[in-house]
């Protein structure tokens, strides 16, 4: 097949291809329409019965359980333990509850005792004392985030909505011993609670909807029907129950709590109506307006004014789980925080800078820098929470070790290293031991049984130099002991307590700078752009999903069918060369021997046949690695032909020995042949070319003795291989600048008339976007074709002195973009002003295709390290990679996988230009090879060192410019 045939084939491929890919893109059916909204439901007015329960419970007193949840697994997973504002964001969820039950009380006429549970444990008991009326439960997630936010479904009965047949009542779980308890499907929750009671007998029987349970119950299958957080959907029911006239009869039978029934339906209303009003959203303020420790100081001090004036430049880290909204492009500095940060940075005249060894060590590590004052902050966002389509980020916070009290408030200490004298009272058993003595192990630690001890310890006479650490539960008990003064306000407490207790050993200033800034700058409109960015990403996945695979489908097939119409080609030209490669060999004289034969690399040997035994000298031996006397004579003690052809490969053995047998038969006289015999002395395959001639037969014809002589060929047959690889070689740059300039024309058309197509629409209209997805793809099939170009050598260079980082820098921000969750791009400078003449484009190019090889070779993620700085060689290392002696010298460019590497014989084969390696890597193979090929046009050279297992660096070597000079 022609190459304009073969042309001609490909491009109607990919024609029809790009096609079908427009054609997929415009089917679309116009004529859905997106559900609207609904209206907010609007509750009903409280009907005669609830008006009648409320007239006859007028003034009565309810015990209410509070509990403030601070004990779940994400939560604590987010929050440090010893995180000063943890103790803030508890009392203000308490505040804002009591505040809430307050207007209640004022809507409803009735009151609420308020009994908090600080554990599950307390809680636990006062259920079994049947001591509860009411449940409200506060959760202090929510209460940290800035919202505030108090879910209406957080009001519930202790002992949930229980009905019963007949007269029969319940009033807490005990009642059920013995009998059968139904729930309704997909409440887990409910039935592990149920079992962690000890209840006997009972059994528990689910059912699919609440029809079904009032069936059950009519007929006497379960004495109770148990709803817990789905209180809401059953209780509707029986509530709509009771308005209903032909079912009033049905559900005399059944006994309700009136109590737990109607007091449930009446607050969620009153609730209701409280945020109709508006009074919920002026709670929320009020209870904002004092959330932060830190807002009773609103004025920078002298020390903090002097303290900025000194520190103009702070470094930020981050935490491993807040990277995605944090960091956005390599190290570069962003995320809400990052904005949030600068924000506050320009308020306070300071720039904050990230971590300039961010990713690098482990926690121990960033806690070693923090202390050693490398960086100022460390800082972390939770993850957003989706919703019903909804994204919602929480309110950045940061974070600056655990609490440490002194007596004192003089007793302010600037770094953990200044406790290492004095001595530490922890509460035995907690985390923050713990934590003290993994870190801090010099450290000396004085164990105490309780808080209270701790402050009784503290205030000891001649203690003034002692300091305790806690976190924040302990530090609630603290207060409660350390005050004694019955505070009542919230603003009583937080003052007493920024008196009594110092925070942030290392960072007290820092954090009241911070907090004083944050009160008068708002991150509300920070984050609700990034809400609407998440939104949108959203609605846009499914359709970007769409055009993305079928643009990577389009690219794959044209890689597919250009890379296998190269290979087709250069391989047919590979096997035509080495089937028309004559082999003419000369029988020397035989009497040339021992230095004769050192000299010309020859050995001679008879060989005798019908005793297939072979008379050789020394060197003949010598020269295929084995150890054998001199006067061995026809095989006594020496070798055989057969023990010969099994140091042959398998490949060519049956080949050698056949001529063998031709020659031994008497069917020829005289057998060229070529062999790979390998040398065990020299570990390592050498090429020899062995002619035999007889000169004796029997009366029969069969020979009886043959002159032979082995000559090594090894350095030959390299340089055949070097020439052969040339011609390979320049074949497939001419082939590769052909197809490279045919595809840019092919690429020119398609993107000629997508420009029109868009140009019809306007720019925000989902078909021009459509568009600009195929455009997208264009530009990286002209990318590709570059390559080729850049490869084959047709491509023009424009050299210009460019610094070597800038290049690395670009490589490292395109491949951020195309990365897996599971890997991490790193870039290290070394050195600055490393100048080097070279094409920008073909540059950049260059360690593009370097790193995306190197992610290819870590699929089950990995860290990918970009190094750069001065080279450092000696004439040795310059004659190793064909480099010239440069006055400058030369920089250097790495680039180190954590990956599968490369065994030493793929190494040798992995600059072949159509080169696969199996397993991991999915290339084509042309990536190196076109590596290599532009580097060398730089007068630059490529280093590459692997170990399986371990990974593989790769080195780029360009000339030195030391000066700025016109190119």
């Amino acid at each position: 097949m022609g190459k304009r045939q073969t042309i001609i084939i490909i491009s109607g491929v990919f024609i029809a291809v790009t096609a079908l890919f427009l054609l997929l893109l415009f089917w679309e059916d116009n004529g859905r329409t997106g559900g609207g909204g609904q209206d907010p439901e609007e509750r009903p007015a409280y009907t005669d019965q609830e008006k009648e329960w409320l007239a006859g419970y007028k003034g009565r007193e309810f015990t209410l359980g509070l509990e403030v949840r601070l004990d779940s697994e994400s939560f604590l997973e987010e929050m440090p333990q010893g995180a000063s504002f943890l103790l803030d964001g508890l009392e203000g969820a308490r505040g804002l509850a009591y505040g809430l039950l307050e207007k209640l009380e004022e809507e409803l006429g009735i009151r609420f005792r308020v009994v908090p549970f600080a554990n599950p444990q307390d809680f636990q008991e006062a259920l079994r004392k049947k001591e509860l009326d009411l449940y409200l439960g506060v959760d202090g997630a929510v209460a940290i985030e800035a919202g505030l936010q108090l879910l209406p479904t957080r009001f519930s009965h202790p002992y949930y909505c229980y009905v019963g047949t007949g007269q029969s009542r319940v009033e807490s779980l005990y009642d059920f011993q013995g009998r059968t308890v139904g729930i309704l499907e997909g409440e887990g929750a409910l039935e592990n609670h149920l079992r962690s009671y000890d209840l006997g007998k009972t059994g528990i029987r689910t059912y699919g909807d609440s029809g079904t349970l009032f069936q059950a119950l009519r007929q006497g299958e379960v004495f109770a029907v148990v709803t817990g957080e789905r209180w809401r959907e059953t209780g509707e029911n029986l509530r709509l129950a009771f308005e209903i006239p032909s079912l009033k009869v049905e559900m005399a039978r059944i006994g309700v709590n009136p109590q737990t029934f109607l007091l449930g339906g009446i607050l969620y209303k009153a609730f209701h109506q409280l945020e109709r009003e508006g009074t919920l959203h002026r709670l929320q303020e009020e209870a904002e307006s004092g959330f932060n420790l830190y807002l009773l100081h609103s004025g920078l001090t002298d020390a903090e004014r002097a303290w900025l004036e000194r520190n103009k430049t702070l470094y930020v880290s981050f935490s491993k789980e807040s990277e995605p909204y944090n960091i956005l492009e390599g190290n570069r500095y962003g995320g809400i925080v990052g904005e949030y940060l600068d924000m506050l940075g320009k308020s306070l005249g300071v720039r904050f800078l990230p971590d300039p060894l961010y990713g690098m060590g482990d926690w121990h590590s960033v806690t070693q820098r923090l202390e050693s004052g490398a960086i100022h902050l460390l800082s972390a966002v939770a993850a957003p929470i989706r919703k019903e389509g909804e994204a919602r980020f929480t309110a950045p916070y940061l974070y600056f070790n655990v609490l440490v009290i002194g007596r004192e408030e003089s007793q302010r200490i600037g770094s953990v290293h200044e406790l290492e004298e004095q001595e530490i009272l922890v509460v035995e058993g907690t985390p923050i031991q713990v934590f003290m003595e993994t870190y801090y192990p010099y450290i000396s630690l004085v164990p105490v049984a309780d808080a209270k001890a701790m402050v009784e310890s503290l205030k000891e006479t001649g203690n003034r130099e002692r300091y305790g650490l806690v976190n924040s539960y302990q530090g609630e008990a603290l207060l409660e002991e350390r005050s004694g003064k019955g505070l009542q306000t919230r603003g009583e407490i937080l003052n007493f307590f920024y008196q009594q207790f110092q925070v942030s050993p290392r960072h007290a200033i820092l954090a009241g700078i911070l907090d004083k800034a944050i009160a008068t700058h708002d991150i509300a409109p920070i984050l609700d752009r990034y809400d609407e960015m998440e939104i949108r990403r959203d609605r846009n996945r499914e359709r970007n999903v769409r055009i993305l695979s079928w643009g990577g489908i389009l690219l794959l097939l044209l890689l597919i069918l250009g890379t296998t119409w190269l290979y087709l080609i250069t391989e047919r030209k590979r096997r035509y060369e080495e089937q028309n490669r004559e082999q003419e060999y000369a029988l020397q004289q035989y009497a040339q021997k021992e230095k004769g034969e050192e000299a010309a690399s020859l050995a001679f040997f008879e060989w005798y046949p019908q005793e297939d035994a072979i008379d050789a000298s020394p060197f003949f031996y010598q020269l295929i690695g084995l150890a054998v006397e001199s006067d061995v004579y026809k095989g006594a003690m020496g070798y055989t032909m057969t023990q010969l052809l099994e140091m042959i490969p398998s490949r060519e053995r049956s080949n050698t020995a056949d001529l063998l047998a031709q020659i031994r038969m008497g069917l020829v006289d005289v057998v060229h042949t070529e062999m790979e015999i390998y040398n065990g002395a020299l570990d390592r395959s050498l090429w020899f070319r062995m002619t035999l001639k007889a000169i004796s037969h029997d009366p029969e014809g069969m020979c009886l003795k043959v002159v032979g002589m082995l000559q090594d060929i090894s350095i030959i047959k390299e340089k055949e291989n070097i020439l052969i690889n040339k011609e390979k070689m320049d074949s497939v740059e001419r082939l590769a600048g052909g197809i490279g300039r045919d595809f840019n024309q092919m690429l020119e058309t398609i993107e000629t008339y997508t420009l029109m197509v868009q140009k019809k629409y306007p720019k925000d209209d989902k078909h021009s976007y459509w568009c600009g997805q195929i455009l997208n793809t264009i530009r990286q099939g002209e990318s590709l074709t570059q390559g080729l170009l850049d490869y084959s050598g047709s491509s023009p260079m424009v050299r210009e002195l460019v610094d070597l980082n800038v290049c690395v820098n670009k490589a490292v921000e395109a491949l951020q973009e195309g990365k897996g969750p599971k890997h991490k791009v790193l870039q290290v400078f070394w050195e600055d002003d490393l100048f080097t003449s070279v094409d920008r484009k073909q540059m950049v190019n260059v360690f593009t295709s370097l790193g995306r090889n190197a992610l290819e070779a870590m699929p089950s993620g990995g860290t990918l390290t970009f190094y750069t700085g001065r080279a450092e060689m000696d004439l040795g290392g310059l004659q190793r990679l064909e480099l010239k002696p440069l006055a400058d010298g030369y920089i250097c460019a790495s680039v180190r996988d954590t990956g599968v590497g490369m065994t030493q014989s793929q190494l040798r084969d992995v600059f072949e230009p159509l080169y696969l390696q199996n397993g991991h890597q999915s290339r084509t193979g042309l990536g190196l090879a076109t590596v290599k090929g532009i580097v060398q046009a730089h007068g630059g050279a490529l280093d590459v060192c692997s170990t399986p297992g371990e990974g593989t660096t790769i080195a780029v070597y360009l000339p030195y410019k030391k000066q700025k000079e016109n190119i």
